[in-house]
């Protein structure tokens, strides 16, 4: 008896295309990451900002004032951080595992605020956020809806030290943007991000389709074994 395999992906995807976004449910935060991967189904990708190189123990302020997958900075790049995120804030920096207590890379700004935007809106994120070891602050986000312009929620008086917290959100609506704001002279520091897209409308129906076309065609498959 042949047996039917669906990607990871691909299953969730699948049944997302085809409900579409829930709207009108109400979104909310997430208490944890295994709360996020469970919502996710797998679905989720996380960028843990690997892609510019500095040794261990060192960072780099770069002065850049945004970052995406086209970015090249002194020579490094493109592809320095995953396709459908954009950075934006004062003065980027990257540091190296070491740095301040870092576990791993993390990233930055040394403006007080860093935002972050979805080139496609997402159902949920999570973060790890901290402050460098031996500093404390306190952080306040805003998420945004797919307009990076209607305010969702603003979560204030966070408190950040080290080593990193979780913060999540999810809305079936989707979301555009999120800010984070310290009350410090830099931006809270995240040391990965974890997301997934919404297909883009005229995308997700085709997106759809093709699924559903790959599930009969594994369908047929099995009969024609049985």
């Amino acid at each position: 008896m042949a047996v039917i395999r669906l990607d990871k992906f691909v299953l969730p995807m699948l049944l997302i295309c085809l409900a579409g976004p829930l709207r009108g449910q109400t979104g909310g935060l997430l208490a944890d990451r295994p709360t996020l991967n469970a919502l996710l189904g797998g679905s989720g990708f996380t960028e843990t900002f690997g892609g510019y190189f500095l040794a261990p123990g060192t960072a780099l302020n770069t002065g850049a004032s945004s970052l995406d997958s086209t970015s090249i900075i002194n020579s490094q790049g493109p592809n320095l951080v995953s396709p459908g995120l954009t950075f934006t804030g004062t003065s980027l920096q990257f540091d190296a595992a070491g740095w301040y207590n870092a576990v791993s890379s993390e990233l930055l700004f040394n403006g007080n605020t860093m935002n972050i935007t979805f080139a496609s809106p997402t159902i949920a994120f999570g973060l790890d956020v901290r402050d460098f070891a031996g500093y404390s602050s306190t952080m306040t986000v805003t998420i945004y809806a797919p307009n990076d312009t209607t305010v969702l929620n603003i979560y204030s008086g966070i408190s950040l030290s080290n080593p990193a917290v979780f913060f999540g959100y999810q809305d079936p609506g989707g979301i555009g943007m999120v800010t984070l704001s310290g009350s410090g002279s830099w931006s809270p520091i995240i040391t990965n991000l974890t997301f997934v897209p919404i297909p883009e409308p005229g995308t997700d129906g085709l997106m759809a389709g093709g699924l559903a076309i790959m599930l009969a065609v594994a369908m047929r498959r099995r009969k024609s074994a049985d």
